[in-house]
């Protein structure tokens, strides 16, 4: 009888011991797994929501510490998948906001390198699109008036040497008809040639109005006006000269009927 109880306690023991180094440590590992999972899984719902309205830092670091937690191969696949995606979608808006910076400096270059960067599958890419066709109309506008003041100040100027020069008269009243005569001449001639010009190159007699009007911000106008201003200035120049040598040659040509 005393045997019996004897081993009824040894049993027990046993069982009890089974049970705290074998089964004890089982429950608690899955319990302890099952708690990474739930932890998990409410990180990866934040951190799904922080992106959606593209809080993206705060975003990756929900997802990063939801991929160092336990979790199964369903969702680590999300984890890394959201991660990914929330990366992808910082740098785009990174390379927007930087383009619509260096775009407001006129750093064409520079905005054009950061548009180019954003994939068609983003939400900025039209707008990106929009931006970089506006900064090829700017960069070809800038170059082409460089290259029109660069074409002003290399022109050959008109030659002093053949300039021809009044002819002496004895007779005074012919004197002041052939001047008259070739004052109106070259009045007449300089007026077609403005007018030629206006048709040709109207943006050279523009004011600031018609910059605008045409599509130009004013934040342009401080690199336009005086580009434009520059060359009318010169082509104002070259006409007078111009037409002094006509007046001249008129005048001339006059004396000697």
């Amino acid at each position: 009888m005393v045997k019996s109880s004897v081993k009824k306690r040894l049993l027990k023991i046993g069982l009890l011991t089974i049970f705290l180094l074998v089964i004890l440590p089982s429950v608690s590992i899955a319990a302890y797994g099952g708690l990474n999972y739930y932890q998990a899984k409410n990180l990866v719902a934040e951190a799904d929501s922080l992106a959606k309205v593209e809080k993206f830092d705060q975003a990756i670091e929900k997802y990063a510490l939801a991929e160092a937690k336990w979790s199964p191969r369903s969702l680590k696949d999300k984890i890394s998948s959201g991660l990914e995606q929330a990366q992808k979608l910082k740098d785009e808006k990174e390379n927007y906001e930087k383009g619509v910076g260096y775009f407001d400096e006129k750093k064409w270059e520079s905005a054009k390198e950061a548009f180019e960067k954003i994939a068609d599958t983003s939400e900025y890419y039209e707008e990106a699109q929009e931006k970089l066709k506006t900064i090829a109309e700017k960069i070809e506008a800038e170059e082409k008036a460089k290259a029109q003041v660069k074409g002003a100040k290399t022109s050959t100027s008109p030659a002093q040497a053949t300039t021809p020069t009044p002819q002496p008269t004895t007779n005074p009243n012919k004197d002041s008809i052939c001047r008259n005569e070739a004052e109106l001449y070259k009045i007449q001639e300089k007026e077609k040639a403005i007018a030629q010009l206006r048709s040709q190159r109207p943006e050279l007699f523009w004011s600031e109005a018609d910059w605008l009007a045409h599509g130009y911000s004013e934040a342009d106008l401080p690199y336009l006006v005086p580009v434009y201003r520059s060359y009318y200035n010169t082509a104002m120049s070259t006409l007078d000269n111009a037409a002094q040598q006509v007046y001249l040659m008129k005048y001339n040509e006059c004396l000697q009927k």
